[in-house]
């Protein structure tokens, strides 16, 4: 079973992220997400999202009724979707604040420059459409939120 911990050290092993984090008491407090778990989009502070974008298949549309990858753990996803066609996409707009969508996958990727781990979360928006969701930054600017 894979996992995010959030909390000062951090590490990724899907498909599932717990958070860990101190509370004002010094508890520790855990949070497991799994794929299929929701994200609620937290605050937006200007006119999109900093840590999240929004990718629109607008050519060689995805089979969502057969998908190519293994929609219990989100294993696959990134080469089903990423790895064919032409998108649209853009830092997404603040009008989805406050909304919430399912979690299909989690992965984890190495930065081109700095040669860390960047975990990221892809949710579906809407029939054809995703967001990528750089995780840990995104939880910092309280842009996303986990729903219990």
């Amino acid at each position: 079973m894979n996992r995010i911990l959030v909390a000062i050290s951090l590490f990724l092993l899907l498909p599932a992220i717990e958070l860990k984090a101190q509370d004002a008491d010094t508890a520790e407090v855990e949070i497991e997400l799994y794929v299929g778990d929701l994200l609620e989009i937290g605050q937006c502070k200007g006119s999109s999202f900093k840590h999240i974008e929004m990718h629109h298949k607008t050519r060689t549309a995805c089979n969502e009724r057969n998908p190519g990858y293994d929609t219990s753990s989100g294993e696959g996803f990134y080469r089903w979707y990423f790895t064919e066609g032409d998108f649209d996409s853009q830092k997404l707009p603040c009008s989805y604040a406050g909304k919430r969508f399912p979690i299909v996958s989690m992965e984890t990727f190495l930065d081109k420059e700095t040669k860390e781990p960047r975990e990221v979360i892809f949710i579906k928006l809407a029939q054809s459409t995703y967001a990528w969701v750089e995780f840990y930054p995104a939880i910092e600017a309280e842009e996303i939120k986990i729903v219990r």
